[in-house]
Formats: C-alpha cells, sequence, structure tokens
C-alpha cells in the first residue's frame, strides 16, 4: 500500500476517474454492457490495493454515484444500491486483506487477495438483492447467479489485469 496520504489521494482520484471514463468508453465505444465486463470493478480493486481500505471503500461508493449522476448508468434503481455496496466492499476487503493480513507482504498474495475480494464483492450484491427483493417484490436487475455468469468475461478480465498493474506500481513506487 502506498503510504503517503498525498500519493494516495491522488492515485485514488485518478482511479475514481478511470472508473467512470472505462464503463463510457467500453458502453459506448465498443457497444458492451456493464455487466460483462465490469469495468467500474477494476479501479476499486485497485485502489483498494493500492491506497488501502478506506480509500477503496470510499472510491466504492462514489463510483457509481457519479456514473449514475454523469452517464444514467447504473439505473438508480436497482442497480445503484447493489452497486453502491459490492463495490464498496471490493475495495474495503482489497485494501484490507492487502493492508492488514500477510498477503501484501507475500510476492503472489494478490492472488489469494483478489478473488477473495471479489468473492465478498459478490456476496455483499447477493445480500442488498435479496434485501430489495423482499422489501420491493420484483427487481429489474440480474439475480445473483446470472450475474456472475454474465459477468465472467469481466473477472477474467480482472484476473488477468490487475495483478500486474498491482506488481508494476508496487515497483515503480518501490514500497
Amino acid at each position: 500500500m502506498i503510504k503517503r496520504k498525498t500519493q494516495r489521494l491522488v492515485l485514488s482520484g485518478l482511479l475514481v476517474a478511470l472508473g467512470i471514463i472505462l464503463p463510457y468508453a467500453t458502453a459506448h465505444g465498443m457497444g458492451l454492457a456493464g455487466t460483462l465486463l465490469l469495468p467500474m470493478h477494476i479501479p476499486v480493486l485497485l485502489c483498494g490495493f493500492l491506497c488501502g481500505p478506506i480509500y477503496g471503500a470510499l472510491s466504492g461508493a462514489v463510483l457509481p454515484l457519479l456514473n449514475c449522476l454523469l452517464t444514467g448508468m447504473p439505473a438508480p434503481f436497482p442497480m445503484l444500491p447493489i452497486m453502491f455496496f459490492e463495490l464498496s466492499v471490493y475495495g474495503l476487503t482489497s485494501g484490507l486483506l492487502f493492508e492488514k493480513t500477510r498477503l501484501g507482504k507475500m510476492r503472489f498474495g494478490i492472488y489469494i487477495a483478489l478473488p477473495a475480494a471479489m468473492i465478498c464483492g459478490r456476496i455483499a450484491y447477493a445480500a442488498v438483492f435479496h434485501i430489495l427483493l423482499f422489501t420491493f417484490g420484483s427487481l429489474r436487475a440480474l439475480a445473483v447467479g446470472a450475474a456472475i455468469v454474465t459477468g465472467l468475461p469481466g473477472i477474467l478480465c480482472q484476473l488477468l489485469i490487475i495483478p500486474p498493474i498491482v506488481f508494476l506500481i508496487r515497483e515503480r513506487l518501490k514500497y
């Protein structure tokens, strides 16, 4: 994790900006649905790994709100509350696992921390989905199993892209 507050703040701001650009670019530039590539997940997970759990959770909370306000995606209901909690948990758990356990000090600890954070985020998705389903009756959102199956290309991208980026940034910043 980056030690200096200024570096963490700047990097988390850049990752939030990336989290606004990526979904827009994949949806409008490539015509791919966000449910397929999960473009907001990558910057949030990176923020947790590189800037820590607080910055990761905050970026996860802010990104769906900003994207909803600026682009209309995710839809205000039911996807905004689902993604708000899912992404917050991604950022929080990736940061906690990397900062508070030995995984951040292990050479390949990210290969354990990343899937664990992804599972925790999907558990948050499932919990919020079911709370909303029981509260409102029916939802126009992907059920948890469908969300996982539909998001498999995005999950694969995350597993392939995030570790090398974390390794590269940690090497460049010498921490």
